[in-house]
């Protein structure tokens, strides 16, 4: 069901031009083998079958690795989400333990990524039980 639901995503966000774009850089590939593929049943619409077909000889390896890149985009978008919810967190922290943890910074100071580590080590050193805590929950 999910890889119907992946394959769907990934072919209706394509258009006819990006697609062609997309298989022409595809087709130029020399794929080597990095891993053993699994053979599988899947349903496509016969318009998608056929734009994949052609660009010739290899459309299941260019079927793969439309799907390949799919999944490398969601994991960084996923990767993305989970450092900016970390900045969010960091930023509500340091305003909460500014006083107490961060006095001698500027108060307006907006964290970024890079910055997660300054918030994670001044509530270790001066937020009590609480803040190692919190600066843990931060690290994870």
């Amino acid at each position: 069901m999910l890889g119907r639901v992946v394959v769907g995503a990934v072919i209706s966000s394509l258009e006819t031009q990006a697609m062609r774009a997309v298989l022409k850089q595809i087709s130029q590939l020399k794929p080597g083998r990095q891993e053993p593929k699994k053979g599988i049943f899947i349903r496509l619409d016969e318009g998608i079958l056929n734009s994949f077909k052609e660009a010739g000889p290899g459309y299941q390896t260019r079927i793969a690795e439309v799907l390949t890149r799919y999944v490398e985009v969601y994991r960084q978008q996923k990767q993305q989400q989970k450092i900016s919810q970390r900045v969010k967190r960091a930023q509500q922290l340091f305003e909460e333990f500014r006083e107490q943890c961060f006095w001698h910074l500027n108060p307006k100071l907006k964290i970024r990524a890079a910055q997660i580590d300054l918030v994670v080590d001044g509530l270790r050193m001066y937020g009590g039980h609480r803040g190692y805590v919190l600066a843990e929950q931060l690290c994870q």
